[in-house]
């Protein structure tokens, strides 16, 4: 019977311990493919481990690490076949990358743009209706002036002449029809320009005279004194639907309120949508406000590793030896032979044994005292906060005295608990800088529970003991 036994019992000892080693070896390729920046092959790797041995935390992990680093290097590389024009393989590549990593909202919303793309390139013609909505949607522009003639001329006015007469000759030398508003006073004034053409020559003199012009053609313009009035009345305004994508709207009101200076602006905070009413030019500089703030966040993603050790076995860490000192005997051929004087003459270096210790190296990770308590995974969005809380709530007794609430002439006490964490807290805000460098504001904080004393009521107080870091570091 007991012979029977040992052979069920010896290939089940011989698979298991295969089965282990397999897994251990895919495993370790993994580790070398990750090393070398390989990972979609180390993703293979860390499944191939996690079949053979599907309850080991570690191969989890590292699969899950794996799976995150290879989608972001699709999605890089899907970026660049888009920039390229080549939408077919960056298809293919952000496939592999929502594929991998679901999570992803990124990748999965470039998915459906590229898939939009390649929709629209394979799509007929559009037809004469849709030209037409398309057309009547674009934002209208105000006339360039386009002077008949482009050669520079001099204005060569050294004396105070009739400025009407100056803006009169302008025209007729550069081909403009030169009109004035009813209100506007003539003055004199002595100018010269040397080789200056017609757009130069008119941004000039409106400077020196403090007047504006308005194109109505492209060879028309009317000259008007430059107020808030005349503004108003000659200038087109125009109206703009600006759709924010990441941006809030109440943070990019205040930035075109400073910089363009418009008071016409509504907001659809539902839409989350800015209406501007302004000159076709605010309204200009207005987009390229938005477009240059209106940016998509970054994340940081960071792997924390939760290990509880055995502090009597702390010593176990590094180097160590097997004895602690070094012996020296004589070797005479056997365990009882005796020494007599008259073999004394005959001892050399070879009749004596030195006994030097050997060197143990332990690693307590693989040691049966250390447990992987938690393996999480923090994803936050550039410039916000998180938080990880590993522990218990403990509850604290709180007792107060109410002279009002007696009983036979002595107080009451009236005990309540407030609840505090009590294990470890991790608190981190990253900041994403251009250079692809990160700053992490992390504040970590230990506490465990100690002894109780006696507080007062009666009520057994816990000591907690704390310790913390607040830092900020750069990576």
């Amino acid at each position: 019977m007991r012979q029977t036994i040992a052979r069920i019992l010896f290939p089940l000892l011989v698979l298991a311990t295969a089965a282990g080693c397999t897994s251990y070896s895919s495993y370790r390729r993994g580790e070398v493919a990750a090393q070398l920046g390989n990972w979609d092959e180390a993703v293979l790797h860390y499944m191939e481990a996690l079949e053979q041995d599907p309850g080991n935390i570690g191969y989890r992990a590292s699969l899950m690490r794996a799976k995150i680093r290879a989608s972001q290097e699709h999605f890089k590389k899907a970026q660049e076949y888009r920039q390229a024009e080549v939408l077919e393989r960056a298809l293919v590549e952000l496939q592999q990358a929502v594929q991998l990593d679901t999570t992803n909202q990124y990748a999965a919303a470039e998915l459906d743009n590229v898939r939009q793309a390649i929709a629209a390139q394979r799509r007929d013609p559009a037809t004469l209706q849709e030209l037409k909505e398309k057309s009547r949607g674009a934002r209208p522009q105000p006339p360039v002036l386009n002077p008949r003639s482009k050669e520079p001329i001099s204005l060569n006015f050294p004396e105070a002449v009739s400025l009407f007469e100056i803006y009169q000759a302008l025209g007729k030398a550069f081909g403009i029809n030169i009109l004035f508003d009813p209100n506007l006073k003539d003055q004199e004034i002595a100018i010269d320009l040397v080789d200056v053409d017609a757009q130069s020559a008119l941004e000039t003199l409106m400077r020196a005279s403090n007047h504006f012009y308005k194109v109505l053609d492209e060879h028309t313009i009317i000259i008007a004194a430059d107020t808030p009035q005349n503004r108003r009345t000659y200038e087109d305004l125009v109206i703009q639907t600006f759709f924010l994508s990441n941006s809030e709207v109440k943070d990019m009101m205040t930035i075109l309120r400073s910089l363009v200076d418009s008071r016409k602006i509504a907001v659809n905070e539902q839409l989350n949508a800015i209406i501007l009413r302004d000159t076709a030019d605010k309204v200009k500089v207005a987009e390229k406000i938005i477009e240059s703030n209106d940016k998509s966040k970054a994340e940081v993603v960071i792997d924390i590793e939760l290990l509880q050790i055995n502090t009597s076995k702390l010593r176990d860490l590094g180097v160590s030896l097997s004895n602690y000192r070094v012996t020296q005997s004589l070797d005479l051929g056997g365990a009882d032979v005796p020494l007599r004087f008259s073999d004394l003459e005959f001892l050399d270096q070879s009749n004596w044994v030195l006994a030097i210790p050997n060197f143990i190296y332990s690693f307590i990770k693989q040691n049966g005292d250390a447990q992987l308590l938690a393996r999480p995974q923090l994803r936050i969005t550039d410039g916000e906060k998180a938080n990880l809380t590993i522990g218990d709530k403990v509850p604290i007794p709180l007792t107060t005295f109410n002279t009002s609430n007696t009983v036979g002439g002595n107080i009451v006490p009236i005990t309540s608990f407030q609840y505090q964490d009590v294990g470890i807290r991790i608190d981190i805000e990253p900041r994403v800088h251009h250079n692809r460098e990160v700053t992490l504001k992390l504040k970590i904080e230990v506490s465990n529970l100690g002894e109780f004393i006696e507080g007062s009521g009666g009520q057994r107080q816990p000591i907690i003991g704390t310790r913390a870091i607040d830092s900020v570091i750069r990576l």
